[in-house]
């Protein structure tokens, strides 16, 4: 069975900024040790060996050693990949600020994001409203 990267891809990318996110603010050697060896052997745990070579090109191209020193430089390493790799795809690649605010999002609780959802809408129904009211108007006038 061959699996296809547009299912498990997102899931991968989410598993690796968590990493990076919930990586220490100021880690010693030992834990710098350990993630260098997780990200060092994440392509061998790819589904796709197609994908994973593209990752170890890009270990090999953009060393995570300098970018294990703080949680922040780990997460711009991560960000910095990923679009690297979209860019590749063709996909599109996003900004440090835009791609956190995605992350982030997803840890939202459901009920928020579906009531930010309906509020957006009743936005929506309100401008067609008032466009309808208008047009109305502009027909029984003329």
């Amino acid at each position: 069975m061959k699996f296809s990267p547009e299912v498990w891809g997102p899931h991968y990318w989410f598993f690796l900024h968590t990493v990076a996110e919930s990586y220490p603010q100021w880690p010693n050697q030992i834990t710098k040790r350990k993630y260098y060896d997780l990200i060092q052997n994440f392509p061998l745990f790819m589904p796709d060996q197609e994908m994973g070579d593209k990752f170890s090109r890009l270990l090999d191209k953009y060393p995570i050693v300098p970018y294990l020193d703080s949680r922040e430089s780990f997460v711009r390493w991560t960000f910095f990949v990923h679009n690297k790799i979209n860019s590749e795809l063709g996909k599109e690649e996003l900004s440090l600020p835009v791609a956190l605010d995605k992350y982030h999002a997803e840890y939202k609780p459901r009920m928020t994001k579906i009531s930010e959802t309906l509020h957006i809408r009743k936005h929506l129904l309100y401008a067609l409203f008032i466009i309808g009211c208008f047009l109305l108007i502009y027909v029984y006038h003329k």
